[in-house]
């Protein structure tokens, strides 16, 4: 632990001291590695899959805001199916354009949200999210979490019937529109998940802001444990056939979860203190918690 506070801190100050140069850095390189995501899931366009591509693609969104990256990336998901599909290309515009409008005149500051969900489970760790942004961001992280499992099923929709969609256009196979909107929109896989983080969410946002000791870590094994319930119950019902792959992603987000709230939330609670004092209008009781510093 004494070595993973080291780590924290050394980084901390490099932030501090170089955070001009290091915001477009790492803006870069999320857009990098989001970009290659999608084209890894849905590339059907293989210009777009070209490194170069994507690299300059991804050096001209660190000089915009980090919710611009999630506005290119439903840019580079559109411009692929079209390559498939011109009518799934529009419905997935549409439902772009809805999220963009609804959401983020709401809360665009954490749009980018909304892109890492997807990342998250291309890299099959999608269970730690809803813990870490419910300890660090609080109930307004549990919308843009919903938005981004939503645009991954769609995703993941569109790459299952890819081969159908492709043998002739949509309507050829007796699918119409609103058939290929209510397959995004109705999965019952998708509901249980959207369900289970909000809740997972709420319940990490709430423990970690109480004057419990170590609420932090209950918050991450509370959150993590809520997921435990939901998921491999929502596998066995609806038969997913992913309860294997599930709980073994719950195991790594309830370390990696706890791991964030030990490192970046780290006091010693040996030595709080409970002060009080007053001025004019109020009374003040306040607890001082001082935070843990590395052993030299």
């Amino acid at each position: 632990m004494n070595i993973l506070i080291n780590i924290r801190n050394i980084l901390t100050d490099l932030y501090d001291r170089y955070g001009m140069l290091l915001k477009p850095l790492l803006k870069t390189a999320a857009a990098f590695v989001m970009l290659l995501a999608i084209q890894n899931t849905v590339g059907f366009n293989t210009t777009l899959s070209k490194l170069p591509v994507i690299g300059c693609t991804s050096i001209i969104c660190a000089f915009f805001p980090s919710g611009f990256i999630t506005f290119v990336c439903a840019v580079f998901v559109i411009v692929n199916l079209l390559k498939l599909s011109v009518v799934m290309a529009g419905v997935a515009a549409v439902i772009c354009i809805l999220i963009a409008v609804l959401y983020f005149g709401y809360k665009p500051g954490t749009g980018i949200i909304i892109s890492l969900v997807p990342l998250m489970f291309y890299l099959k760790t999608p269970f730690v999210l809803p813990v870490v942004l419910g300890i660090s961001i609080g109930f307004g992280a549990a919308v843009p979490i919903a938005i981004g499992v939503f645009c991954w099923n769609m995703l993941h929709f569109f790459v299952q019937n890819a081969e159908i969609l492709s043998e002739g256009g949509i309507l050829d196979v007796n699918m119409d529109i609103a058939e290929l909107v209510r397959g995004i929109v109705l999965d019952e896989h998708m509901l249980l998940l959207i369900v289970a983080f909000s809740v997972c969410t709420a319940a990490s946002a709430m423990i970690s802001r109480t004057r419990l000791n170590n609420c932090w870590i209950a918050a991450a094994v509370c959150g993590t444990g809520i997921l435990f319930v939901f998921i491999p119950a929502g596998d066995i019902i609806l038969g997913t056939g992913t309860l294997g792959a599930d709980t073994a992603g719950l195991i790594v987000s309830l370390v990696l979860s706890v791991l964030y709230a030990a490192v970046v939330y780290s006091v010693d609670f040996r030595r709080t203190e409970n002060l009080s004092f007053e001025d004019d209008d109020y009374y003040y009781y306040v607890k001082a918690v001082p935070k843990l510093k590395p052993r030299e």
